[in-house]
């Protein structure tokens, strides 16, 4: 199934590279413009782990260049020949992995993109997955005979919270199961509210809310009004155990940093990791990240906390920036954000209310 797919190996490199074996980076996508694409939106956040690749995204100086087009295993063949070891001009990992599958836009169906997606996640977390899944010939092929005999139309499959991946552990849900919870009624203060309403009424999103009560937070957790509750730790389980890039001085300036608000994204150049790893090294180290209340457009609150992609102080300068007629576009490019991020950073202050409100006033 998989060797249906036209697949594209790209190398990415600046007008003086020549070695393909130790310069710049090698890649494989189905997309490969669109993959190009990608590289240089993670770039202007900060989300490219090589600093010198990192450079020549953000200046222009990056180019790519098709090498090869061929099916999608023998472009992993050959990924894995150029790139066989970590940190490799500007690759940080070994090339031909099946685990990044499903981002390079390499699923091509609903149920190619549900094992990709899973081969990510069990990557991820450290979760095995059995060998007749795992099988990098034939995995595809068999996964897809079970979910073809076993999953509805309106089903889908859940791996949350499993530590070994296969036909008799995972789970086989109903996709309408939390849009049949969000039609509920809760009773908060003395009155009922459906999901929505109080959703709404808090700034929340109506699935949210039904997650956050399904893993055990009371109402008034879920909805922030107290704090939620600290995840457990297990510290003779393996994924606990903090053995990564960061030294113990360096551990504790980070935990420091970290404790007294400052934004992760803010600590990318300092330890050089992104922030989706800073919060992973924070999670595992159990570090509080401080949270604060941001006043929205219409007068109420909402709930921020130091890892997110916009602080406090961008908050305020994004309302000053969309009060003073600025294009939200531009405003992204000020906050060193993407415009979508822009878009939901919108939706959080309520900027499409307020602009309705004052037409209302006239």
């Amino acid at each position: 199934m998989t060797e249906e797919i036209k697949c594209y190996l790209y190398w990415i490199r600046t007008e003086g590279m020549t070695d393909i074996f130790t310069q710049g980076y090698v890649g494989i996508s189905v997309k490969p413009d669109y993959r190009f694409s990608q590289h240089k939106n993670k770039a202007k956040i900060g989300k490219v782990y090589n600093k010198a690749f990192l450079k020549a995204l953000k200046d222009g100086t990056a180019i790519q260049q098709i090498i090869l087009i061929s099916s999608v295993s023998y472009c992993k063949e050959v990924e894995n020949k150029l790139r066989p070891l970590f940190y490799i001009g500007w690759n940080v990992a070994p090339g031909g992995g099946a685990g990044g599958i499903y981002k390079h836009g390499l699923s091509g169906s609903k149920i190619k993109g549900t094992y990709y997606n899973i081969l990510t996640k069990i990557r991820e977390s450290g979760a095995r997955i059995c060998d007749e899944w795992g099988d990098s010939e034939n995995g595809l092929v068999k996964f897809s005979k079970f979910y073809e005999d076993n999953v509805g139309e309106n089903q889908c499959i859940s791996i949350a919270g499993l530590d070994f991946i296969g036909p008799n552990t995972v789970k086989i849900q109903s996709q309408q199961g939390v849009v049949a919870d969000t039609k509920r009624s809760l009773l908060f203060e003395g009155d009922i509210y459906t999901y929505k309403e109080l959703g709404d009424k808090f700034n929340i999103k109506p699935n949210t809310l039904v997650w956050r009560l399904r893993r055990g937070e009371t109402l008034n957790q879920a909805l922030r009004l107290e704090d939620k509750p600290r995840r457990t730790v297990k510290l003779d389980k393996k994924e606990y155990i903090y053995n990564g890039r960061l030294t113990e001085e360096q551990l504790i300036t980070f935990k420091n940093d970290v404790e007294s608000g400052i934004p992760l994204l803010r600590l990318t150049d300092k330890f050089g990791m992104d922030a989706g790893n800073l919060s992973r090294v924070a999670a595992k180290l159990v570090i509080c990240i401080p949270r604060v209340f941001i006043e929205d457009m219409l007068g109420g609150e909402f709930e921020v906390f130091s890892h997110s992609k916009l602080d406090s102080d961008s908050y305020e300068l994004a309302k000053e920036l969309l009060l003073n007629g600025t294009q939200k576009y531009k405003i992204a490019e000020e906050l060193g954000i993407t415009p979508s991020c822009m878009t939901d950073a919108c939706k959080r202050l309520k900027w499409g209310e307020y602009v309705e409100q004052q037409r209302t006033l006239g």
